[in-house]
């Protein structure tokens, strides 16, 4: 399904499959309901989502429920967010809705900022620690990325992890120089060396095939 994925035996479920949440006639579980109203409200209005960039980091996760029901529900037919009454139209609409707007958003980032606002994310992250960096300094971009970076390193679980994976797979497909490649890599041996494999892996993933050599200096 995907690369980020431990095979199970290296992580307990936290809950067993199966466990029922309230839902509506759709399948739509609280948190399910209340993301896709937002993603309803932000295709419509683009200025709105630019505005609360914060909400892309749910869109994500959402997309990622989403895509794990449509693969497996056969087998156990329900989800943390969603019940065995979802149907596929649904799911592939929520798909589609996310991708609409993701695109538009990091689209917007390219064609204003260039690369210069995530170099300052990466040499934040590379000589503060992450809880004492100023956000008051940041753009709400910045903001986005670093916590997408800081709630995978802190919380270290696979829902963050795969969904910084989806924030970084459109930055560093793009116009990532050498210099910046480097930041990159820097970050990413800093977090390894403090023992967040998991958090790690979407960098060394995701940096552009190009700087793979450079990945393995010694």
């Amino acid at each position: 399904m995907d690369d980020l994925l431990p095979i199970s035996s290296m992580v307990p479920p936290t809950r067993p499959f199966g466990v029922s949440v309230l839902t509506d006639q759709r399948g739509f579980g609280p948190y399910a309901r209340v993301v896709n109203g937002l993603l309803h409200a932000f295709v419509e209005d683009r200025r709105l989502a630019r505005q609360n960039f914060w909400a892309l980091r749910h869109f994500f996760a959402l997309n990622i429920y989403s895509e794990d029901v449509l693969i497996v529900q056969r087998f156990y037919g329900r989800s943390s967010v969603y019940d065995g009454k979802i149907n596929t139209t649904s799911l592939q609409d929520i798909l589609a809705r996310v991708k609409q707007v993701s695109v538009y958003l990091f689209n917007s980032l390219a064609a204003e900022d260039g690369a210069a606002w995530r170099r300052v994310v990466l040499e934040k992250l590379l000589n503060e620690a992450p809880v004492k960096v100023a956000q008051d300094e940041l753009s709400e971009q910045q903001k986005f990325l670093l916590n997408a970076i800081d709630r995978a390193r802190k919380e270290d679980r696979i829902i963050d992890t795969r969904i910084l994976a989806m924030v970084l797979r459109p930055l560093l497909t793009g116009d990532v120089d050498v210099s910046e490649a480097d930041l990159w890599v820097q970050l990413a041996r800093k977090l390894e060396r403090t023992g967040r494999l998991l958090f790690s892996s979407p960098l060394f993933i995701l940096i552009p095939k190009p700087f793979v050599q450079h990945l393995k200096r010694p």
